[in-house]
């Protein structure tokens, strides 16, 4: 068996738009780089080629440890990209997704399995440099050797991490611990626009309206269904819907409407008499329980921060410059 078909690694070569955060990344930061993504993924679905999207992005102020079309082992990705590309069929992309890195989309260019081919290297550049200078050929090898022992350095990191911690889910979060991440972050999530916490109600007439209304005020918004489905069984003859939730001026006209006082609607004609029953918020949410999603998913992302910061203040990786530069930089045995 020759040397080159002695171990057999899975092989992928990407594409990617990413937005990194530093390690002590601000909310506002993250914020602004969520936007930036989603707008560039609204871009991709309405037809924008990957490549033309990716080019507008190549300058990013910090460098991603992986090298944009090269050939990259998956052991040395971590989990989160792995994740991503295990789904993806060639020439497809993902949808946006956060990582300790930062938040990507990813496009699938090739995946294989084997050795390194020689034609197809992952250090190609070094077929392209054994054409040039040889200090041009030095510089351009060293900094790919540096950078691919950085994609090897994060790879274990994230590995290790992966085994210490479980991959731990955002459904393991306690209420507790999003409520205090929210309280120390509560400006992260102030609102542009006034909102409504509460609930739209159509019902046949005032006299259903006033009914209900006694009812629903005596309990919370999360228990109002089970409180209408009971109106229900006991008044069949009086059909009730209702819709809850948080409604940002602009959203819903009935809202807008009875809440805002702004805007009009058209009754419906099956129930004819609509009112709203809650509370205008002006500035935020008042509770985690507004903007669950968005509070889980930046405590989640907070807590693989931390934790790999830990792991790299733990392990620390130190290149030696003096052995680096005795790496053959002319191919030659």
């Amino acid at each position: 068996m020759s040397q080159k078909q002695d171990t057999l690694l899975n092989w992928v070569r990407f594409r990617q738009i990413s937005f990194l955060l530093p390690q002590h990344a601000s909310s506002e930061q993250e914020r602004v780089a969520r936007q930036r993504i989603d707008s560039v993924y609204t871009a991709l679905k309405n037809g924008i080629p990957f490549e033309k999207l990716a080019q507008s992005y190549v300058k990013a102020p910090l460098p991603s440890p992986y090298l944009d079309g090269e050939w990259i082992p998956e052991r040395c990705l971590i989990k989160e990209f792995t994740g991503q590309l295990s789904t993806l069929k060639k020439g497809n992309y993902s949808a946006p997704f956060f990582s300790p890195l930062g938040i990507h989309i990813v496009y699938l260019l090739d995946r294989r399995q084997g050795v390194y081919p020689s034609e197809t290297t992952g250090n190609a550049a070094l077929q392209k440099i054994a054409d040039s200078g040889l200090t041009e050929r030095t510089d351009s090898l060293l900094n790919k050797t540096r950078m691919e022992l950085c994609q090897v350095a994060d790879g274990l990191l994230a590995a290790y991490w992966d085994k210490r911690h479980g991959g731990t889910k955002s459904g393991n979060i306690s209420d507790k611990e999003l409520q205090n991440y929210f309280e120390s972050h509560k400006n992260d999530y102030a609102w542009d626009l006034p909102h409504f916490k509460g609930g739209v109600i159509h019902c046949l007439n005032k006299k259903v309206a006033s009914k209900l209304k006694k009812r629903l005020k005596k309990c919370a918004l999360d228990k109002w269904n089970e409180e209408i489905s009971a109106f229900s069984q006991e008044n069949p003859e009086w059909k009730v819907v209702v819709e809850t939730g948080l409604f940002q001026i602009g959203t819903n006209p009935y809202v807008d409407k009875l809440a805002f006082k702004c805007g009009h609607f058209t009754p419906r004609t099956d129930l004819p008499y609509a009112f709203v029953l809650g509370k205008r918020l002006k500035k935020g949410p008042e509770d985690f329980q507004d903007v669950r999603d968005e509070v889980q998913r930046d405590y989640r992302l907070w807590t693989e921060r931390t934790q790999m910061e830990e792991l790299k203040r733990g392990f620390r990786i130190e290149i030696n410059q003096d052995i680096l530069k005795t790496v053959n930089c002319s191919g030659k045995k």
